[in-house]
């Protein structure tokens, strides 16, 4: 039996990935978030607010035992959208609690509860291509998945200089999908953010990847992770 952790599981690509996952009997799936929109007997839900860190340094994962553990960290989040020294620092420090802090802080904990079991385990974080190359407005979100991408990087270091390899890390770029992030995108203030025509334009020609497809993709390497051997992956190329 498999168990899947799965943050912002209640919508878009981590709601896909979730209902993927669970057309499988055994893999048991648990979603990590504010709100819960699965009903499935294999489906548990914690209530869990990624923004406030004090609430997850608390969380422990729960202790059953499987085969087989599984970390998503999907949730993000992209705003605040606006050029430096134009917004509130509250808003910069919630970007990176949820893309960047949170998702260190679970991978501690998964790794501080399971990895001692020997049992197979993944860490798959949600990153973005936005995390390898600078977007005007887009400070905060370029700077915590390049994070992301890096804090991969280094656990991968530490787990082939232990001579680890029942655990492995990928930090895995969804390309552009269709979810409420990209609304907020095409919906964002033109002055604050240059390359929104962009956007507007992928969306109006069909463009996006509907996040069942993307989950596909990422289901790959969910089943054949020695397939991949690089930790950061972009769908796209797959």
């Amino acid at each position: 039996m498999t168990v899947a952790y799965i943050t912002g599981a209640s919508r878009g690509l981590g709601k896909a990935l979730a209902e993927l996952l669970l057309q499988e009997d055994d893999i048991r799936v648990v979603g990590l978030s504010r709100q819960q929109t699965i009903e499935h007997h294999n489906y548990r839900h914690i209530v869990l607010d990624l923004s406030d860190i004090e609430v997850v340094e608390r969380f422990r994962f729960p202790v059953e035992e499987y085969d087989k553990y599984i970390l998503i960290n999907n949730a993000g989040v992209i705003e605040p959208i606006g050029h430096v020294g134009h917004d509130f620092s509250t808003n910069i420090l919630a970007n990176f609690n949820v893309n960047l802090v949170s998702p260190s802080l679970l991978m501690n904990m998964f790794m501080r509860q399971f990895s001692t079991r020997s049992k197979e385990m993944q860490i798959i974080n949600v990153s973005s291509g936005a995390g390898k190359y600078p977007i005007d407005g887009w400070s905060s979100y370029n700077a915590s998945k390049a994070g992301i991408d890096m804090f991969s990087l280094v656990l991968n270091e530490e787990l082939k200089k232990d001579n680890v390899e029942h655990i492995k890390v990928f930090s895995i770029a969804p390309g552009v999908v269709d979810t409420d992030m990209q609304g907020v995108i095409r919906s964002s203030d033109e002055t604050k953010f240059s390359n929104i025509d962009k956007f507007k334009d992928l969306y109006n020609d069909g463009q996006l990847s509907c996040p069942e497809s993307v989950a596909k993709l990422f289901k790959k390497v969910i089943d054949k992770p020695n397939d991949f051997p690089d930790v950061i992956l972009d769908v796209r190329n797959f």
